[in-house]
C-alpha cells in the first residue's frame, strides 16, 4: 500500500500510513525498492520527508532501490530535490550510503559527478572524502566521470578535498586527463 501511494504522490495517504504503521518503511516491493528509495526516485520531498519521521519512532527506513542503486544514489541526480535539502538529511541519518556501490559499482559520488550536481559533490565529500578513491568495475573513480563528463567545477572540489586522485588509474592504466580526450572535453583537458 505504501509504494503506491509513493508511485502515485498521495501525499495524504503516505501520512496516514506512516502513522498507523511506521515499519511499512522497511519493507522492499517486488523489484527490491524501498519506499524511501522511490520518494526519491520520483522527486517528491514531501514524501520522503515524511517517510524519514520514522526515525522519531525509533525505526530505521530501508534505503534500497533496485539494480544496488540507493535512495542517496538516486538523491543527487534529482534536479528537484537539489533546493530540498534531500541529499543532506539522508547523509545524516545514514552516512554509510556515502560509500554504497550500485550493480556497476558507482558510489553517489559518481553520480553526482556524472550529473555536475557541485552541491552534493560538496556535500559528500565534507562528509566522506575517502569515497573520492572508490573505483567502480572499471576502475574508474568520480574524478574520472567528472572528467569525462566535462564537469570542470566537479573535479576541482574532488582535488581540493583529495589531491592525490589525481593518480588514480582505471583498468587500461589511464588518468583522468584520458578520460577528458576519450570524453572530448576539451575544457577539462585545459584545467587539467
Amino acid at each position: 500500500m505504501l509504494h503506491l501511494a509513493v508511485r502515485y504522490n498521495h501525499d495524504e495517504v503516505v501520512i496516514r500510513l506512516m502513522e498507523a504503521d511506521p515499519q511499512l518503511c522497511c519493507f522492499t516491493n517486488n523489484a527490491n525498492e524501498s519506499p524511501l528509495s522511490l520518494a526519491v526516485r520520483k522527486g517528491t520531498p514531501s514524501i520522503v520527508h515524511c517517510i524519514l519521521k520514522a526515525y522519531e519512532s525509533g525505526i530505521s527506513p530501508s534505503f534500497q532501490g533496485t539494480n544496488r542503486l540507493t535512495a542517496l544514489h538516486a538523491a543527487v541526480t534529482q534536479e528537484q530535490l537539489k533546493d530540498k535539502g534531500v541529499v543532506e538529511i539522508l547523509v545524516s541519518k545514514n552516512s554509510d550510503l556515502i560509500k554504497e556501490v550500485d550493480a556497476i559499482g558507482w558510489t553517489p559520488l559518481h553520480y553526482a559527478a556524472f550529473t555536475g550536481n557541485i552541491e552534493a559533490t560538496q556535500l559528500l565529500m565534507e562528509s566522506d572524502s575517502s569515497a573520492s578513491y572508490i573505483l567502480d568495475l572499471s576502475k574508474m573513480s568520480a574524478l574520472h566521470v567528472a572528467a569525462y563528463a566535462g564537469h570542470t567545477e566537479v573535479m576541482k572540489e574532488l582535488i581540493r578535498y583529495q589531491p592525490d586522485t589525481c593518480d588514480l588509474l582505471n583498468s587500461k592504466g589511464q588518468t583522468a586527463l584520458h578520460s577528458a580526450v576519450l570524453g572530448g572535453q576539451r575544457d577539462v583537458v585545459e584545467y587539467i
